[in-house]
């Protein structure tokens, strides 16, 4: 006799015996699923945390908690939704078995139907298990992967970078279903893309360099993206990619500080001194990630952002630990959340988000540093390992047309490349500092990439810096 025919003989034994239908799904069915639900509870635990895991080993310590990455998640289109439909199916299934084995105690014909068809329905119950595991990982497989359908695009940005209404838009033009993830570090995005499939990515220039000499970017058909015409030759055929192959600009700006007027003496500022003033101990913050914060570090001891003197990066990490008593903390995305609120009252940010920032509380100010700042320029690209080059060359040339340019310029406030946004606008809005920095006025430097050496020491000084 067969194990299953076994445990449903029990069951009825159980009820023979006067055990009611609760005691039996007590003593009886949970104890038999019980191995496919901890099974698929482990499953599915384990690909949540996958995210966090991969990153956490091949990035170092420079990630969010997972709770912030999850909060970071659902205030953009991709949300944990496949997690919510794995419950539901959960729940389904367990309602499900609930309602049959109470049915089948009803009187004893039922019963003896059941007996007669145990070994069937133990079968149905232990398929409906594993269809529930399987389920739950392949949605979860889902939302971290990408799809190789020429239906599905899968974009990865950084967080607060796009009019999410353009992609509904997208959608609807081109019938694509557009994936859309975040990161916060250009590290991060480099950890990711190399064992993650996305058909866009848009990284900042440095990070585009060590792209392409690592050989992780598709060259673009530019037949494909017309609206290309469009973006100004200053930002193009740069250093970071001097043949204009592989990248298509989306953005460009400044790294300056964002300051509270109410409770930063103005006397105060002007400099990248303000991050290290003891007035302001528990109450500023730095950068989460290893180039910007060093690169701040840098420009205020004089040296070059792209310096690859290991005395002065030395010297450049040990002036962030000592800053950190001031610091409440060291953030990305949570400096658009903690300068608003008034939680902090000074950080380093971009003067893109600084416009945000200052419309949430006009309390706030941006000032770019007298001893210099990061130019930086972000773009649109395609990895090597892009499963929908097609439709990734169509979003590109869609963000680039000038109707949806102005769009994502209104909502995202960075300095657009693009010539016809910068013609709509009134002269008032194109002198506006803040909108468009007058690169001039202060001593910049863009990143270049570095040696692989280099970037390692980076790493290591980063681990030295958060612990």
């Amino acid at each position: 006799m067969s194990r299953a025919c076994c445990c449903s003989t029990s069951r009825s034994a159980a009820l023979d015996l006067g055990a009611t239908p609760r005691q039996a799904l007590h003593r009886v069915i949970l104890p038999e699923i019980m191995p496919g639900i901890v099974t698929g509870d482990i499953m599915a635990f384990t690909m949540s945390v996958d995210d966090f895991v991969v990153s956490y080993f091949t990035a170092g310590t420079t990630n969010q908690p997972l709770s912030v990455v999850i909060y970071s998640m659902t205030r953009h289109r991709m949300t944990p939704k496949i997690n919510a439909v794995s419950t539901l199916l959960f729940l389904f299934v367990l309602v499900l078995l609930v309602i049959i084995n109470v049915s089948q105690s009803r009187d004893e014909k039922r019963r003896e139907a059941a007996r007669r068809g145990g070994c069937i329905m133990k079968l149905l119950k232990r398929t409906l298990a594993l269809t529930l595991s399987a389920a739950m990982v392949l949605g979860l497989l889902s939302g971290c992967g990408s799809d190789a359908s020429a239906n599905v695009l899968n974009v990865y940005n950084w967080g607060e970078y796009i009019d999410t209404d353009l992609l509904d838009r997208f959608e609807q033009e081109t019938g694509i279903k557009v994936i859309y993830n975040t990161f916060d570090s250009n590290e991060n995005l480099y950890s990711r893309i190399q064992t993650t499939s996305y058909d866009v990515i848009i990284p900042s220039d440095y990070a585009i360099s060590r792209f392409i000499d690592e050989d992780m970017l598709r060259p673009l058909n530019f037949d494909n993206i017309p609206n290309m015409k469009y973006i100004d030759e200053k930002y193009t055929h740069l250093d970071f990619d001097p043949e204009q192959k592989y990248s298509v600009p989306y953005t460009w700006g400044v790294v300056g500080i964002v300051y509270n007027t109410k409770y930063v003496d103005e006397a105060d500022t002007g400099s990248w001194d303000l991050l290290w003033n003891p007035k302001y101990a528990n109450r500023t913050a730095m950068f989460n990630n290893s180039r910007d914060a060093l690169g701040i570090a840098l420009m205020y001891l004089g040296c070059s952002l792209n310096t690859t003197d290991r005395d002065e990066l030395r010297q450049a990490a040990d002036l962030i630990i000592a800053g950190k008593p001031v610091y409440q903390g060291i953030w990305m995305d949570q400096i658009l959340e903690k300068l608003p609120a008034e939680e902090i009252v000074a950080a380093p940010y971009y003067n893109g988000d600084a416009v945000t920032m200052i419309d949430e509380n006009p309390d706030l100010a941006f000032y770019v540093l007298k001893e210099g700042t990061n130019l930086f320029v972000d773009a649109m690209c395609i990895p090597k390992n892009a499963k929908n080059v097609e439709g990734a060359e169509k979003f590109i040339n869609f963000m680039c047309s000038t109707e949806a340019a102005m769009a994502n310029w209104e909502y995202i406030g960075y300095s657009s490349p693009h010539t016809g946004v910068y013609e709509q606008l009134d002269e008032e809005t194109r002198n506006d500092p803040l909108y468009f920095p007058d690169t001039s006025a202060y001593p910049t430097e863009a990143y270049t990439n570095l040696p692989k050496d280099i970037s390692q020491y980076y790493n290591d000084l980063w681990v030295d810096i958060l612990t």
